[in-house]
């Protein structure tokens, strides 16, 4: 519905953001700081895992990629609530369980 929408708008509004040279992709750096920008605070180990699985041939991540990383990270964090340290909106997951979560999601 709407608010379906309006995420997709502001994602859109995120990626063209940080599509630094206005390719319509992104490398890792740009991505990193868009998903920064949409809320995902994450390591630069996670990041790169993340651009290892959603780049293209050309090691690119194109906006319906960007649409997929978000919309997975966003079932990781939802389901990773109860793992929240002291309230402060960190995850702290041991690799068991990311490995657990990333494949459930």
């Amino acid at each position: 519905g709407l608010e379906q929408l309006f995420q997709e708008l502001a994602g859109e509004a995120i990626f063209n953001k940080f599509d630094e040279d206005t390719s319509g992709t992104m490398n890792s750096y740009e991505l990193r700081l868009a998903l920064n920008a949409a809320g995902f605070h994450l390591n630069n180990q996670l990041t790169q895992t993340l651009t290892s699985r959603y780049r293209d041939s050309r090691l690119r991540v194109d906006f319906e990629r960007f649409v997929s990383c978000v919309a997975h990270l966003t079932c990781i964090f939802c389901h990773c609530s109860q793992h929240l340290d002291g309230g402060e909106g960190v995850i702290c997951l041991t690799h068991r369980q990311w490995m657990e979560v990333a494949t459930f999601s």
